[in-house]
């Protein structure tokens, strides 16, 4: 549950880098290379394995992949992300049984905002 200016809400931010590298036919070593980005920096943004990250690593994230931050990271509701997740675990389950590369991402990256006791 994020808190956020006094409000609960059920809501969860997610990176959806690997969705959109995807879609546009990229990988993270595309984006390493035009960006100048470490390969563990660029990882850990597509993992969700950040607490931020810095406006110009996201703008040029965005101008490499031709998109908008929101593009990149979203606020889903509880239904929304359970969805998602179950979406894409049946996507990585039919992929690999009919042994087809993959087009699609098959995991939910959640930002971890607990910030330890709140």
């Amino acid at each position: 549950m994020i808190t956020c200016r006094g409000l609960n809400m059920a809501k969860h931010l997610i990176v959806e880098l690997e969705a959109v590298l995807l879609e546009k036919g990229k990988s993270s070593k595309d984006l390493v290379r035009a960006t100048g980005h470490t390969t563990v920096n660029v990882s850990r943004i597509r993992q969700a394995k950040m607490r931020g990250i810095r406006m110009d690593t996201l703008m040029e994230i965005c101008l490499e992949l031709d998109c908008q931050p929101g593009d990149i990271l979203k606020i889903v509701t509880d239904e929304e992300f359970d969805r998602l997740v179950e979406e894409r675990r049946k996507t990585g389950e039919a992929r690999v049984k009919a042994g087809l590369r993959r087009t699609a991402p098959e995991r939910v990256y959640e930002i971890d905002l607990d910030l330890g006791g709140e």
